[in-house]
């Protein structure tokens, strides 16, 4: 069982037809605020239970502070198996790969751009990786409640099967690769982003069929992974948006 917190989360929650609310718990100064009170009508047509708790239980679910007074307790239905990607890449024409970040805000906010600009799904893996929590569901603004989730074992495997299934490979890489403004975009394409720090690991570097750096004209070495990957996605669905 997954947690959420925050209103814009568990509105789109509520709105999605993949993700399962087993019950919303409210922080009793909360209960008549009018987005609250929407959100409780939503809930209540649905048949989903609704507690209301002191603001410390609140605090205690989450272990956050910032949650608006508001979370509930969800079964995200929505996370599907790779094979389902395999068979049908034309469903799926931009995915996006996840190499081990470690930072839920980066993580939610890039899934957030990914569902935006038209990615269908993000592949991340099971170790080493921000998993699904409630910081990332909260910065992707409920946008993971619209978006196929797929957890890996193996990147690299999953990396060789992509390319088998008639993917081109896409990395980000901040200090080398073909200027954004000239790449060619080749479908279906997965894009790969790196670890805030190390980048794109060496082995899936040596899988890339292009690697993509975006020309800077200021003095700061480098930009922040979520920002860098909006700029990237932008560029390779412009065509298409």
């Amino acid at each position: 069982m997954n947690i959420i917190k925050g209103k814009k989360s568990l509105q789109e929650a509520l709105k999605s037809n993949h993700t399962q609310i087993d019950r919303i718990l409210v922080a009793y100064p909360q209960k008549n605020k009018p987005e609250i009170i929407s959100i409780l009508n939503q809930a209540k047509n649905k048949n989903i239970k609704i507690q209301f708790v002191s603001s410390e239980k609140i605090a205690e679910t989450t272990a956050e502070t910032q949650n608006q007074g508001i979370v509930a307790y969800i079964q995200i239905a929505k996370t599907i198996d790779l094979q389902s990607i395999l068979q049908n890449p034309q469903k799926h024409p931009y995915i996006l790969i996840a190499d081990h970040l470690e930072d839920p805000y980066n993580f939610g906010a890039i899934i957030r751009t990914c569902e935006v600009l038209g990615f269908s799904a993000v592949i991340y893996p099971k170790d080493r990786n921000c998993q699904i929590t409630p910081g990332v569901s909260k910065t992707s603004s409920g946008a993971i409640h619209h978006i196929e989730m797929v957890k890996v074992t193996n990147l690299a495997s999953t990396l060789k099967k992509l390319k088998n299934a008639g993917y081109w490979l896409y990395g980000a890489d901040s200090n080398q690769g073909q200027n954004l403004a000239d790449c060619r975009v080749n479908l279906p394409l997965a894009l790969i982003v790196g670890n805030e720090k190390k980048g794109i690991s060496p082995v899936i570097q040596k899988k890339l069929d292009c690697k993509i750096h975006i020309p800077q004209k200021g003095k700061v070495s480098s930009l922040n992974v979520s920002v860098a990957t909006g700029i990237i996605i932008y560029h390779l669905t412009k065509t298409t948006c």
